[in-house]
């Protein structure tokens, strides 16, 4: 990693120290004396991490809030919820330098993460406390925003090393599936029936019937149906891919006995002071769970139904993987034990042929 070689000049013998670090350019300093060479060059070998940014020029110019601007700006259509993360990491850190943020910063960053109270936004630019502490999942899902970050910055900017790379990540639980029964159900759609805002009902169905997250169903634009082909074209989702939501004739039905707007930009579950902005339902969301009687139940919970009834009626792990749009098949292998009674029967179809 140091080498100590010998340089000859006119003012007399000097000594240079040469630290070679894999994936950043070499970087040197010449002493007259040899112990003193040695010497900081085992210095520089004892704290790689400021070793690497001595190296680098981008690491000692740039700051954290500079590079996620970059970031942003070259993928546009970053998740809505890794934009949250990321402007998390630009309120509290992003005065610091890139040479300053290594291990040890990111790793109280998250433990600090871990101990404070979730939060969400007021509307007026303010924070408000949810009540709770966020979850080691959603912990590390801002260790991955800001990783995605430094990442972005090594390939185009030769930043020498991604420091969330040292640290571990919480371990997470594999997720709880709570869905609704048939009772459940139909009790559920009952109440939403009776709702003051008359288009809970719809927004249930959908979620049932689609296992599209709320933000995806909020961000609808009447611009995103296509009737004929019974299908919302969603933009923007959680990982950054779109995709479509085929829905069902109830859904439909339900579309087409709601006035449509002159402007199809407009959303379909419009606030009524501010057209531009989705309606907040939770209030109505909360009677009408209440109405229905249903424990331990988030509308989270509807996107779980839909993948539980999936499997339950012999779709395959890969297919509700499609249908909830998840990157990876791990996510969806918590339904695994859901898929038994079509495990059993393919078995039966396949491989009872041979005795």
């Amino acid at each position: 990693m140091a080498t100590i070689t010998k340089v000859s000049r006119k003012s007399g013998d000097a000594y240079k120290a040469v630290i070679r670090l894999r994936g950043s350019k070499s970087f040197s300093k010449t002493f007259k004396l040899r112990k003193h060479a040695k010497a900081w060059a085992d210095r520089m070998e004892r704290d790689v991490e400021a070793s690497r940014a001595y190296g680098n020029a981008a690491a000692r110019k740039m700051t954290l809030s500079e590079l996620i601007r970059l970031y942003i700006h070259y993928n546009p259509n970053k998740d809505k919820s890794g934009i949250s993360n990321l402007a998390w990491w630009k309120r509290e850190y992003g005065e610091m330098k890139l040479a300053e943020i290594d291990r040890s910063v990111v790793r109280a960053a998250l433990n600090s993460l871990k101990e404070e109270d979730a939060t969400h936004g007021n509307g007026e630019g303010k924070r408000k406390s949810r009540g709770y502490k966020r979850s080691h999942s959603t912990v590390n899902r801002y260790k991955s925003a800001l990783s995605s970050v430094f990442e972005y910055g090594r390939e185009h900017y030769d930043l020498p090393e991604n420091p969330c790379r040292q640290v571990k990540a919480f371990p997470e639980s594999k997720g709880r599936v709570r869905f609704l029964s048939e009772t459940e159900r139909k009790a559920l759609l009952k109440a939403c029936r009776k709702s003051d805002w008359p288009r809970l009902y719809l927004m249930v169905l959908m979620a049932i019937t689609t296992g599209a997250r709320q933000g995806e169903l909020l961000r609808l634009c009447w611009r995103d149906i296509r009737f004929k082909e019974r299908r919302a074209y969603v933009e923007h989702t959680k990982n950054g891919e779109p995709r479509v939501l085929p829905l069902v004739e109830g859904v439909i039905t339900e579309l087409k006995t709601l006035p449509r707007p002159i402007n199809h930009n407009e959303l379909i579950f419009p606030s009524e002071r501010a057209p531009g902005r989705p309606f907040e339902f939770r209030k109505h969301w909360i009677e009408a769970r209440e109405r229905a009687k249903l424990e331990n139940f988030r509308f989270h919970d509807l996107r779980h139904t839909c993948a539980s009834y999936l499997a339950q009626n012999g779709a395959t792990l890969l297919e509700i993987a499609d249908v909830l749009g998840h990157k990876q098949l791990e996510v969806t292998k918590r339904y695994a034990h859901l898929c038994v009674d079509h495990k059993q029967s393919l078995i039966d179809e396949v491989m009872g042929r041979m005795i």
